[in-house]
């Protein structure tokens, strides 16, 4: 039918008969004018015309143009307001520090013996003749992860110079060849005879199947570069070392 032939009568009378469900507007008005706790602003003219959606839309961008460019009060307000979409800003004037692991997330600091014990494969203790420490973590890998911190007095992880971890599973090959793509940088290398990664950049983080054929993920620990590489069913790990080459003679010196 052509809406142009109907007079404005029988048009209206139509449009009277449709039934249109419309689902009731949230109170959303309510609950931003709840979050707001900043300075008087001045007065914007009420459109009536606006739905109450809009009306808090409206209310979120000019609160927050103001808190960003007025007082540092405000500015600390506009994170509550934005609160109510789930984001909250803080601002400060220090750097922030990037978390690191503690020593818990190597488990317990045990002797190489009952590491070993433990984990119920042979461990390559590293010879560079100084004073390690050892941990046990036994949830990683299926038999559980040994660790050797130097210097042997670091109490935890941030203060340690270097990390060399082994447990028993296989790399994830194909993860590293997705590397390059997420930010970071790999180089295969040869490690003890077998093909080992040097890795850096953004990943902070790999992945392993263990000996049940579970897969899982292991953190990498210090900011640094990292030697990785598997050798009869063991994955060995060593971050903090300078260079490729210090990290390659630290893998040398395993017995």
């Amino acid at each position: 039918m052509d809406a142009r032939r109907l007079s404005d009568e029988r048009l209206g009378a139509l449009l009277s008969e449709l039934a249109i469900d419309v689902p009731p507007t949230p109170d959303i008005a309510t609950a931003v004018a709840q979050r707001i706790r900043v300075e008087p602003q001045p007065r914007v003219p009420r459109i009536a015309r606006w739905r109450p959606a809009l009306v808090a839309a409206a209310v979120i961008l000019l609160a927050t143009f103001a808190t960003l460019v007025f007082s540092p009060q405000a500015r600390r307000a506009a994170a509550d307001l934005l609160g109510v979409l789930g984001i909250r800003i803080t601002t400060t004037s220090e750097d922030i520090p990037v978390p690191r692991a503690t020593s818990t997330d190597l488990g317990v600091r045990t002797s190489l013996g009952v590491a070993e014990e433990q984990a119920g494969f042979d461990v390559t203790e590293p010879d560079l003749g100084m004073e390690t420490s050892v941990f046990y973590d036994d949830s990683i890998g299926t038999t559980g992860m040994v660790s050797f911190l130097y210097p042997h007095d670091a109490r935890d992880v941030s203060e340690a110079d270097l990390l060399i971890t082994q447990f028993r599973a296989s790399v994830d090959e194909g993860y590293f060849k997705k590397v390059p793509s997420q930010g970071g940088r790999v180089r295969f290398v040869t490690v003890r005879g077998t093909t080992g990664y040097w890795v850096g950049g953004e990943p902070h983080a790999f992945y392993y199947v263990d000996s049940d054929g579970v897969p899982g993920q292991e953190t990498f620990r210090l900011a640094d570069d990292v030697l990785l590489w598997e050798e009869n069913g063991i994955t060995y790990r060593i971050e903090g070392a300078p260079s490729l080459g210090d990290a390659l003679a630290i893998a040398e010196s395993l017995r």
